[in-house]
């Protein structure tokens, strides 16, 4: 009887230790299963977010070449103004100075008029060409923080949305 007990026990003891040995070793498969695909879906995120960066930074790449040619259209435009400017400025350097002396000389009052509105005309052109190119650099700053705002907003919603 002792024998049978002692049989029956070691079958037990193997039975119990065989389940154990299996339990553990699937466990352990799982566990390795379970990391490999982490590590797996890990990848495929860091691959989709360098994507989207790349693509938001070719985005934005064209967004400041759009600016920088507009800057130069921009620029390309003030130098146009300003050669105008000079021109006017000489046509009413020209016109007031003979207009001034002909208002003394006939002492008419309409030739002194004239010619304090064509110097009138210079100074407010000399302020609009100052004022241009404040707006116009203002406008092209903008037009950069938009770019980059654009690109900020859309890589939070790519974040919010998991790529």
């Amino acid at each position: 009887m002792k024998a049978k007990i002692t049989a029956v026990v070691a079958v037990l003891v193997v039975v119990f230790g065989l389940g154990w040995w299996l339990h553990h070793r699937g466990y352990q498969q799982g566990y390795k299963t379970a990391i490999t695909q982490a590590a797996q879906q890990t990848q495929k995120q860091q691959i989709a977010a360098i994507q989207k960066e790349r693509e938001l930074n070719d985005q934005l790449q064209t967004k400041l070449e759009e600016i920088e040619h507009e800057k130069q259209q921009t620029h390309i435009a003030n130098q146009s103004m300003h050669a105008e400017l000079s021109r006017l400025q000489q046509y009413i350097s020209k016109n007031s100075s003979s207009l001034s002396a002909a208002a003394a000389g006939t002492g008419q009052l309409e030739s002194h008029d004239a010619a304090r509105g064509w110097v009138l005309l210079n100074q407010c052109a000399e302020k609009y060409a100052g004022m241009a190119e404040i707006a116009d650099s203002q406008r092209d700053a903008l037009a950069q923080w938009q770019a980059y705002g654009e690109v900020v907003e859309e890589m939070q919603k790519s974040y919010q949305h998991g790529f």
